[in-house]
């Protein structure tokens, strides 16, 4: 028998718009705008499938032929054109993303990766001393040994390196600078600049090899005034004019910290309620936090100038008292021995010791984060109504009078 004639490319090109079979399970789109286009047609497993081959432009006819024969012989043998295709595609895109992911990890060097992180958390950082720590440690200690390392290519040895020659003497220090390699190797990995585990973790790499910083460090408590001498210290802080030692008392009658006091809005405040609440921006936790002002902290309030949006305004136009203002004024009472937030533990100790209010009260009085979640699953309210007494009593104290609170005797 005659083979049947096969249509030349001219011949196709001639015919009407339309798809057409060539034979063999190949066909021929003919556009009215275009050049031809091929396609394979083929049954597998009782299902129709179609599978485009280009254009003229991309393949001749001949090849559009060979190509079908081939697909054919695939179909016959149980394989499906359309699904093979479709995993070369696959694999080719996870081999190009694999080379991308490779040429970006040779790039990410340790600092590179450190400044990239440290943008990303930019926002969480309570203050910008806390960022600026961060920068001082890593350009101390880690960078000199891995700044330009590519990142998936650190090691325990490397992070040793680092922290093995300060670890007794600077155990703290150290154990900060730890913390942040570990942080910012984990954030390689989560953007897959590492694909293999942090050796920066202390309980599965570090801590069989260095001593534990519970056995080197020597605790440091910031200095707190007992509180058996302060009724004599307020005497001496009223004594004294100026913002720095208004903003002090405002912090011994309220318990807060140095940077809540002086960053201090009047629009925070509503001296009708007695509550003094403070955004949740300012705070260590990122709460809100509603503050409970007694009488005393009240009439400190009612007599300062009001002509700023802060209570307590600096030097600088439009900017609050600086961070040093009430350090100066400890100084001014001969009182190096002291810090600000020292206060607070004064505070906790005098509940403590001399009342019989329920602990939990004065961790709330503190903002201070419950760890348990137990606790935290019960601990609905911030209990501002009792911290009303609790702050009074507190601020009687400091002033002199004993308050209406029970106290224990002192022996």
């Amino acid at each position: 028998m005659a083979k049947k004639h096969k249509l030349s490319v001219k011949e196709w090109q001639s015919k009407p718009t339309g798809k057409y079979a060539d034979g063999g399970g190949l066909y021929v789109t003919v556009r009215a705008e275009g050049p031809l286009w091929f396609s394979f047609r083929y049954t597998l497993l009782g299902r129709s499938s179609e599978m485009g081959l280009g254009t003229l432009t991309d393949i001749s006819l001949a090849k559009a032929r060979e190509r079908a024969e081939s697909l054919r012989t695939k179909v016959k043998l149980g394989v499906d054109p359309v699904e093979e295709n479709r995993n070369k595609v696959r694999e080719e895109r996870l081999i190009r993303e694999k080379r991308r992911l490779e040429q970006l990890a040779e790039q990410a060097t340790f600092k590179r990766v450190a400044e990239e992180f440290l943008e990303g958390k930019r926002q969480e950082f309570t203050n910008q001393k806390h960022a600026k720590q961060w920068v001082s440690t890593l350009e101390t200690y880690a960078y000199p040994t891995l700044a330009d390392k590519p990142i998936k290519d650190i090691t325990r040895h490397d992070v040793l390196s680092v922290l093995q020659p300060h670890w007794l003497t600077k155990n703290e220090t150290m154990t900060r600078v730890r913390q942040r390699i570990e942080c910012i190797i984990d954030y390689a990995i989560a953007k897959d600049y590492r694909d293999t585990s942090n050796p920066a973790l202390w309980k599965s790499s570090l801590k069989p090899l260095l001593p534990s910083p519970s056995k080197v460090q020597r605790v440091k408590h910031h200095a707190a005034l007992p509180y058996q001498e302060m009724q004599a210290f307020m005497t001496q802080l009223k004594s004294l004019d100026g913002g720095g030692s208004q903003a002090l008392r405002l912090l011994i009658y309220t318990a807060c910290r140095t940077s809540e006091v002086l960053k201090a809005e009047w629009s925070e405040f509503d001296i009708s309620e007695r509550v003094w609440t403070i955004p949740a921006l300012r705070m260590k936790a990122r709460v809100p936090h509603r503050v409970a002002l007694s009488g005393a902290a009240l009439d400190l309030l009612n007599n300062i100038d009001r002509s700023s949006i802060y209570v307590f305004p600096g030097a600088r136009e439009g900017r609050p008292l600086s961070n040093t203002a009430m350090l100066q004024t400890l100084k001014r009472m001969g009182r190096h021995d002291l810090t600000c937030h020292g206060f607070r533990s004064t505070f906790r100790d005098w509940c403590a010791d001399r009342t019989n209010f329920d602990p939990m009260l004065a961790e709330v009085a503190l903002a201070h984060q419950q760890k348990s979640e137990t606790v935290k699953a019960y601990l609905r309210s911030d209990m501002l109504s009792k911290r009303f007494e609790l702050l009074e009593c507190w601020s009687s104290y400091c002033d002199g009078a004993v308050g209406k609170v029970t106290l224990f005797p002192t022996g």
